[in-house]
């Protein structure tokens, strides 16, 4: 018979926030006391069968809003099933018996493709809320993640949402094609100084993926009350030793090439 595999998925804040820290996905304190706004959940489950021992021990902060129940649930359909979802009533229940499965699951073919007879899996996901005014409200997700291997991986989601209108601000809401260019100049300049880039040199020439002229504006923006703060996680543009990236622009280095009518953004 096979050794007992034994796979535990442990959570603590001393281990995500060394790792973080680790990984340079500083962005700006957040601004909305969000222990006001946030219902925290935690909870311990277990799953085994002959081969395979899971225990899920998760914390998730999950945003409650003043706003309007569809709202709140479109927010939060995307911050734990994905873009382009909506829920029509978030069950934090449902989705606690939904995660032990996926990650039961998972497990169960990692081990089996892999031939391990031992592994420990660890999963961290924490939501912060970064801004919340009239107009829109702006939530980082990061998720932690170590299934085997050397280190983990990192990974952050923003989210911005027109309260205006009810829905999600997309990248092609804020820029148009045009002025794109001039923003992924700013951010060229920014990753140069960041890094201590020469400016006449190549960013490829300093462990970058990719060169000055196929950098690309990241959609993975956050919008705070002074800031558009653009994030390309591990590997997307860069190696594990330079981390998550975060680049930090104040409006009013970018307030003209903001869309006439979500100038608002802004304000």
């Amino acid at each position: 018979m096979a050794n007992r595999k034994t796979i535990i998925v442990t959570i603590t804040i001393f281990i995500f926030t060394i790792l973080t820290s680790c990984n340079n996905t500083e962005a700006e304190e957040p601004k909305v006391n969000y222990s006001l706004d946030t219902a925290v959940y935690e909870w311990v489950d277990f799953k085994s069968n002959d081969s395979l021992n899971l225990i899920v021990d998760l914390e998730y902060h999950i945003p409650k809003f003043k706003y309007p129940k569809k709202i709140s649930n479109d927010i939060n359909g995307v911050l734990f099933y994905g873009k382009d979802t909506t829920v029509s009533d978030f069950d934090v229940e449902a989705y606690k018996r939904n995660t032990l499965i996926y990650y039961y699951e998972s497990a169960l073919e990692d081990n089996y493709i892999s031939g391990k007879t031992n592994s420990q899996y660890i999963i961290k996901t924490k939501t912060q809320v970064y801004l919340n005014n009239p107009n829109i409200v702006s939530i980082r997700k990061e998720t932690y993640r170590y299934t085997g291997g050397a280190h983990g991986n990192i990974d952050i989601e923003n989210l911005n949402y027109n309260l205006r209108e009810n829905h999600l601000i997309t990248i092609n809401d804020i820029f148009n094609k045009k002025n794109k260019k001039n923003v992924k100049n700013i951010i060229l300049q920014k990753i140069k100084s960041k890094y201590n880039i020469p400016k006449n040199s190549d960013i490829s020439e300093f462990n970058f993926f990719v060169s000055d002229s196929s950098l690309y504006v990241s959609s993975n923006l956050l919008l705070t009350d002074s800031n558009i703060v653009f994030t390309y996680n591990t590997y997307e543009i860069s190696p594990f030793d330079i981390g998550v990236i975060n680049i930090k622009i104040p409006y009013t280095e970018i307030q003209n090439n903001i869309k006439a009518n979500n100038q608002f953004i802004v304000k």
